[in-house]
């Protein structure tokens, strides 16, 4: 499953295995895209609840694959997740690497990105 050291979580995906790792480089991609710091994105995650975005939750997904998988497009990561089975599978993968990414911050229960609760996320209109 990965390389817990270095914070990656490996998942197959069809006839593809794909790597997730939230590691700077991404993490730098992801704060392009979103507009704000990784650490604000993740704590804005971590409020939502059951107010959670499809496409906040596609742009984290992406984020991660980018440094094993730099080719792959935000519309990509949205086929992936779709494949997997849809956000709860791809939720628990992004749980996994932003806690083996940030394993001290998951102590102090900010920024981790973790959901609260089961939320269901919502379509932006």
């Amino acid at each position: 499953m990965g390389n817990q050291i270095k914070g990656r979580v490996d998942f197959e995906c069809g006839a593809v295995t794909y790597s997730l790792q939230f590691t700077a480089n991404g993490l730098c991609e992801l704060e392009s895209e979103a507009g704000c710091s990784a650490i604000v994105f993740l704590k804005k995650l971590d409020a939502a609840g059951e107010d959670l975005n499809f496409s906040d939750i596609r742009l984290l997904f992406w984020a991660g694959l980018q440094e094993h998988h730099p080719d792959l497009t935000l519309r990509d990561a949205g086929r992936v997740i779709t494949d997997l089975g849809g956000l709860e599978p791809a939720m628990t993968l992004v749980e996994q690497a932003v806690t083996l990414a940030f394993p001290d911050a998951k102590a102090g229960g900010s920024g981790t990105g973790k959901r609260k609760g089961s939320a269901k996320p919502k379509a932006r209109a």
